[in-house]
């Protein structure tokens, strides 16, 4: 099903709007998150940053700003997740741009639909044995939180533009032709 830009940002911005949406960040001490967190990953590239939280989860719990747990360690995390990990030190950053960038990433990771949190979920394809690493990519056409299919993710981060009325442009070549 195609859908139109605006159509999609409005799915994703209805689904996140009671959704809690403070950054998280991992259950470190400050010296170890120095020593994982070193300078290469801040001054990264977005697919960088999102591949590096989503492999971090693996060994790593996702804490919230009251200090609770949300996530255990080694759980898949959904876009909403790794955008919340993203932005605990790039607040700049959209979930639109972690959408495009998870899909923009395919081949390096592992993705599904879990049917027991009714959300599209991540890993990363490092270090996993052949059962798990069988999953590869898949529910692409099934809807996921949004109720859109995973190819509507490509470039949801694009800008809307302004659509141009094709009459008054045909109007206005008549007059000087």
């Amino acid at each position: 099903m195609t859908l139109y830009l605006k159509t999609k940002k409005k799915r994703v911005n209805n689904y996140i709007s009671d959704k809690d949406c403070s950054p998280l960040h991992f259950n470190l001490t400050e010296a170890v998150a120095k020593r994982l967190l070193d300078e290469r990953v801040q001054d990264s590239s977005l697919d960088e940053k999102v591949f590096w939280a989503l492999h971090r989860c693996k060994q790593f719990s996702s804490i919230n700003k009251l200090g609770n747990t949300e996530t255990r360690a080694d759980k898949w995390r959904s876009s909403l997740d790794i955008w919340r990990h993203v932005i605990y030190r790039n607040p700049e950053i959209t979930i639109f741009d972690v959408m495009t960038s998870l899909y923009d990433q395919q081949g390096k990771l592992l993705s599904l639909c879990c049917n027991a949190i009714n959300r599209r979920v991540f890993r990363t394809g490092i270090g996993e044995d052949f059962r798990v690493g069988a999953y590869g990519f898949k529910d692409k056409n099934i809807e996921d939180e949004y109720m859109l299919e995973f190819i509507s993710w490509k470039n949801i981060n694009r800008k809307l533009t302004k659509r141009r009325t094709v009459k008054k442009e045909v109007v206005a070549r008549k007059k000087y032709d």
